[in-house]
């Protein structure tokens, strides 16, 4: 496989995307709880990935990100108290949070800039 791509299984990554906007005086207390959460989705086999970022302009706009492996591993995910203690985070934003799921069926890297790039 060449560097910088990611196959997805038969029946498709999926990974989950939360965007939420906090006060400033909960960045801590939420980033805290994010990572506690992301820590968990780690641990699980079919987790390929778990990460929560901060917007670098808007340091109250937070990112949380998961990727696993199969819909049926997120689907079991969904039905979890790890994803129940995320939506409760999510409910403490303070505008309506972006909740996606993204079905994911094949990724590309280096090699698919460099082909289109080379056409």
């Amino acid at each position: 496989m060449p560097v910088g791509t990611v196959h997805a299984s038969a029946s498709g990554m999926v990974q989950l995307y939360v965007r939420l906007t906090v006060s400033p005086e909960g960045i801590q207390e939420v980033t805290q709880a994010l990572r506690a959460i992301m820590l968990r989705a780690r641990a699980d086999r079919e987790c390929s990935g778990a990460r929560v970022c901060a917007d670098v302009e808007n340091p109250t706009i937070l990112s949380y990100t998961e990727e696993w492996a199969t819909s049926e591993a997120m689907d079991r995910e969904i039905n979890s108290t790890r994803f129940t203690s995320l939506m409760e985070v999510a409910e403490s934003a303070t505008t309506p949070p972006v909740v996606e799921f993204r079905f994911v069926s094949e990724v590309g890297g280096l090699e698919y800039a460099e082909a289109r790039r080379n056409s």
